[in-house]
This record gives C-alpha cells, sequence and structure tokens, in this order.
C-alpha cells in the first residue's frame, strides 16, 4: 500500500494515478483523497478501501461496465440518459439552481489557473490534459443541469439547440449579433 501514500505537510494522502485510456471516462487524471492522519499505519489502513474502489472503477471503464456509446451521442439520446441520474423532488427549480452552481465551478476552475498557475487565456499558453480534463468534467455537471432543466420545461435539447441557432441567425441578418438584450 506504500506506493499508494503521499504524504503533505505532515497529512497522508491516498492517490492513485489513472491510466490514459481511463482518464476520459472518468474525467481526471488521478485519484487522491486526504486521509486527515499523520501517522502512517492508520493512513495505509485508510487507503485500502480508497484504492480498492478506485481500481474497481478503472476495471469497469476497462470491461464497458459502465456505458459507453459506439455512435455519436445525440443531444436528445443525452437528455434521456441524463434523466436516469435525475433524483431530485423539485422540477425545474433543482436544475436550475444546480446549473447556476455547476457553471461557478468551471468559472473557479478558470479563476484558479489563473491565480495559482497564472495561466493567461490569451493564447499564449495552452492547458495541459489535466487542466483541461478538470474544467471538461465539470461542463458534463453544466450539461446534465441544462438537460434535465429542458426536460423538467418539456423541450428537447434539439430544440433548445434548434432555437438559439434560429436567434443567433435572425440576429446576424438583422446586424445585432453584438450588443445586450434578449430582444435583438
Amino acid at each position: 500500500m506504500m506506493g499508494y501514500l503521499d504524504i503533505q505537510k505532515g497529512v497522508f494522502y491516498a492517490q492513485l494515478r489513472i491510466p490514459k485510456d481511463c482518464q476520459t471516462a472518468l474525467g481526471k487524471t488521478a485519484f487522491r483523497k486526504t486521509l486527515k492522519t499523520s501517522d502512517r499505519q492508520e493512513a495505509e489502513r485508510l487507503a485500502t478501501p480508497l484504492v480498492d474502489k478506485w481500481k474497481a472503477d478503472i476495471n469497469a471503464v476497462r470491461h464497458h461496465k459502465v456505458r459507453f456509446h459506439t455512435d455519436p451521442l445525440t443531444m436528445n439520446n443525452y437528455q434521456d440518459e441524463a434523466a436516469e441520474f435525475a433524483i431530485y423532488k423539485w422540477k425545474v427549480i433543482y436544475p436550475a439552481l444546480a446549473l447556476s452552481e455547476e457553471a461557478g465551478e468551471v468559472s473557479g476552475k478558470l479563476s484558479k489557473l489563473i491565480r495559482d498557475q497564472h495561466v493567461k487565456f490569451d493564447g499564449s499558453e495552452s492547458l495541459t490534459d489535466s487542466q483541461r480534463a478538470d474544467i471538461i468534467f465539470e461542463l458534463g455537471d453544466v450539461m446534465w443541469n441544462v438537460a434535465n432543466l429542458a426536460k423538467d420545461l418539456g423541450v428537447s435539447l434539439n430544440e433548445v439547440a434548434q432555437m438559439n441557432i434560429e436567434k443567433l441567425q435572425l440576429r446576424t441578418k438583422r446586424n445585432t449579433i453584438s450588443g445586450s438584450g434578449d430582444h435583438r
């Protein structure tokens, strides 16, 4: 178990690098969790079930025990599958509020890249695979909430997308694509 432990500032962490072929499906490059202990034996005891679960997650991805699509996933198919995980009671309001929260998490990832890693986002540098994966992982949560909010409103994602494209085409035609306001 020692290979799965890391210590920082006297506190042990369990960690496991995710193989490249599983990173996209799992949305990260590594698993890592604080064990909240400075005792090595306690850390080893706490890390064992975590690492076992992480390895099971990797095996599930590798053996397709989680669903993967061989054909391109349509927006409406995504919406149907996302609805399978909707366990909330309050239609419309829950996904609307959660959408705001998840969009904030995307912004938080970006702001921390600026603050902590001095990423400029001016085209002069590119994100690492890990940085991109973190943002993409959060975008999936944004999509889940959009899909379920649309479903709760009785509209398909394809309809929402089509309406949006038509709106943008009309704005372009009227030369009002820039500016502000809903009815330009």
